[in-house]
């Protein structure tokens, strides 16, 4: 049975208002139920990697790092309360309208919770924002994602970099007299075409890009991917992907929890977990695109204020 780090998730990050019993019930019972072995053997551990490397094989990912991170987005919430501290921004973007990054997204949240994520519209107005992000956050959704569909303009608050770098949201609810304290355990994704970040913002994010090879990729027919719908099949092998997902981490822990060695500033015990769980897992690139990311927003940026 199964005694590693999901044993110890946090019901708090768990809405009450789902009827699916791995929610409901918390993960300790649930998990526990998928006879997740105390040290999985490499064909086990080979089997458990080739079904979460499937659940991704129709995503056009511009490199293996955008695949890593993929996958670290899925496996964070089983083993979030391993990591003290915060966790980057799941930055999903890509080159064309349709190309998957709400697709994407919306898988992993099928597999942690059984249903879409809390989804957000980011406002303009910074101060709104914030309170809507601890506004999410007393909700504790397992995902929470903020959307922000366009493809031009800006995007330069602190709003989103101050919540994302803290452990904490402190602020006062509208309608609630007290000032609360809300714990900052949510896996946070953030789906955009948007071209120009503020350099507090690009320093939280942990980027994932697709890149499409057609110019439309929402024509595209359903005879061209493997799986389609994606969300039948992401459903119907629910329980083994979260087995799947169990397995990478239970390996990773029968090896001695070996640290990553690379490392995202701000992000160090995170860094240290989920890249050590995909290292053990053998998959390749994890923050290896992170240089890209930075200098295409740095570029921008300069463009911006030029």
């Amino acid at each position: 049975m199964y005694t590693g780090p999901g044993n110890q998730y946090s019901t708090r990050s768990v809405p009450l208002r789902s009827a699916d019993p791995l929610r409901w019930h918390g993960y300790a019972r649930s998990l526990a139920a998928l006879e997740v072995p105390a040290v999985p053997s490499p064909e086990e551990l080979m089997v458990a990697r080739e079904l979460l490397l499937e659940l991704f094989c129709d995503f056009p990912f511009a490199h293996e790092a955008d695949r890593a991170h993929a996958l670290a987005m899925l496996l964070l919430p089983f083993v979030r309360e391993k990591i003290e501290g915060p966790t980057p921004l799941h930055f999903v973007t890509g080159n064309a309208t349709g190309v998957g990054c709400s697709l994407l997204v919306e898988q992993v949240s099928l597999i942690v919770s059984g249903e879409p994520a809390l989804t957000l519209l980011p406002r303009s107005n910074d101060k709104e924002l914030y309170l809507d992000l601890g506004a999410v956050l007393r909700l504790g959704p397992s995902l929470a994602v903020l959307d922000c569909p366009g493809s031009r303009g800006a995007f330069h608050g602190l709003a989103i970099p101050k919540t994302i770098s803290s452990d904490t949201w402190v602020g006062q609810l509208p309608k609630l007299p007290d000032l609360l304290t809300l714990p900052n355990r949510t896996t946070w994704a953030f789906t955009t075409r948007i071209r120009s970040l503020s350099p507090a913002l690009v320093a939280c994010c942990l980027p994932l890009y697709l890149r499409s090879p057609v110019e439309r990729p929402w024509l595209r027919r359903c005879s061209e991917f493997r799986h389609c719908p994606l969300k039948t099949w992401t459903l119907a092998n629910r329980r083994a992907l979260q087995r799947s997902a169990l397995m990478c981490v239970q390996s990773w822990c029968a090896a001695g929890e070996p640290k990553a060695a690379v490392r995202l500033p701000g992000f160090e015990r995170w860094s240290e977990v989920i890249g050590g769980i995909l290292e053990t897992a053998c998959i390749p690139g994890f923050l290896g695109n992170l240089q890209a990311f930075h200098a295409r927003f740095i570029r921008a940026s300069r463009r911006r204020r030029g």
